[in-house]
């Protein structure tokens, strides 16, 4: 098989994904034994790295987890931190993480030393789940709430009726 035509920036992005990829072969994560992966780029050019982040994924057979993005070029590497991998993951409907917080946490060791050697800085994201609250996780077992389609047209026909009143009573 022949081998993609990247560019010098791209065919590096490439063959650092491909080198942490084999360093975290034998180091799978939680019970799930999830492996990092590390999206490729999606074409030959990183338009001159412009174009140079990568997904990072924890993957298993069954079900690849975002967890951040890698940018070489500029060094830096930016995760999510477990409570927000938690919250997306059961807003998502797959259920409960197949791996703890002190599984990522070490992972996270791991990866910020291999990254180090990169000349690449690892940060890990915080945010305040408490404000990431939305109809799907404040309603019991993450109920939608829906709308009677008989309300939205009643709702549009009384919208038009007051804008032909208005227009009446300005001629």
């Amino acid at each position: 098989m022949a081998e993609a035509p990247y560019t010098t920036v791209a065919r590096s992005l490439v063959a650092v994904a491909a080198s942490l990829g084999k360093s975290f072969s034998s180091r799978p994560v939680g019970a799930g034994r999830r492996l990092l992966q590390i999206k490729e780029p999606l074409g030959p050019s990183s338009a001159g790295g412009k174009l140079s982040r990568q997904v990072v994924t924890l993957s298993n057979a069954a079900s690849s987890i975002g967890i951040g993005w890698l940018d070489v070029v500029n060094g830096q590497c930016g995760l999510k931190e477990y409570p927000m991998l938690k919250l997306a993951n059961e807003l998502r409907g797959a259920g409960p993480l197949d791996f703890t917080a002190d599984d990522y946490a070490a992972f996270t060791a791991l990866l910020t030393a291999e990254l180090s050697g990169l000349g690449v800085t690892l940060t890990v994201d915080v945010v305040d789940t408490s404000e990431l609250r939305t109809e799907k996780t404040s309603v019991p077992g993450g109920a939608k709430r829906r709308v009677d389609p008989v309300l939205l047209v009643l709702g549009g026909v009384v919208l038009l009726l007051v804008m032909v009143a208005v227009l009446l009573l300005r001629a």
